[in-house]
């Protein structure tokens, strides 16, 4: 059948964090007098977001619970015990004011449009994502937005998914979701039967794809310039 909607997760899809996740935690912790190497934060960020899989997998907790516990858990990691501090700097990670718009975004939604196919976004995030969309420029440009924290619903639990589709009113297999989240994105899309694209970019902030485990049948891409031509040479 033919392709009437895309759906794409957000974070490391979309969007990239610059400076990234680790550099910001480092910053913070330099100014506040704590010295730790960068590689050191970033392995520490690695081994807390894997403590998170079982977490993730459930999807009983909203985005703004399990960032809670992630940052929780990150900071009992380093024994860093001023929570004052760290309230803000949870506060400033959830705003996303590091938030920028990957290059190929503009391109692949323009391709999108001029092919009559309707653009959707499905993101585990808080009811601040909008106002990162808006401020990134891709919120004028998505047709339907359906994030976690209003609808109720996590991925990769079906439910989130069929809603998108009853509110997109598409079949299953009229739509792609692309993700770089392997539980929740790809998992997630392939257990309601929508086909899904695992995105694996060259970033600084890929803590949380979970590449371990995963069926090797997946499509995988590298950019959303080869969802484009997967599209085109599916006419």
């Amino acid at each position: 059948m033919k392709i009437k909607v895309v759906f794409f997760d957000v974070g490391e899809t979309l969007l990239y964090r610059n400076p990234s996740l680790t550099t910001i935690v480092y910053r913070f912790l330099k100014k506040v007098g704590y010295k730790f190497k960068k590689y050191q934060i970033d392995n520490f960020l690695k081994e807390t977001a894997k403590e998170m899989k079982p977490v993730v997998e459930k999807a009983r907790l909203n985005d703004s619970q399990k960032w809670e516990l992630f940052i929780k858990k990150f900071f009992r990691k380093i024994k860093f015990k001023n929570f004052e501090k760290v309230t803000k700097i949870k506060e400033r990670l959830k705003k996303g004011t590091s938030f920028r718009k990957f290059k190929d975004v503009d391109k692949t939604f323009d391709f999108l449009k001029k092919n009559g196919i309707k653009i959707g976004i499905i993101s585990n995030a808080p009811k601040e994502l909008k106002e990162i969309l808006k401020r990134t420029g891709i919120l004028q440009k998505v047709d339907f937005l359906f994030i976690s924290e209003e609808v109720g619903f996590e991925k990769p639990h079906k439910n989130i998914f069929e809603y998108a589709l009853k509110k997109a009113k598409v079949f299953r297999d009229e739509c792609l979701f692309v993700g770089d989240n392997y539980i929740a994105d790809i998992k997630g899309a392939k257990r309601v039967g929508i086909l899904p694209f695992w995105i694996n970019r060259d970033s600084d902030n890929m803590h949380f794809s979970y590449k371990d485990n995963y069926d090797k049948d997946i499509l995988k891409i590298k950019n959303l310039t080869e969802l484009i031509e997967f599209i085109k040479n599916r006419k």
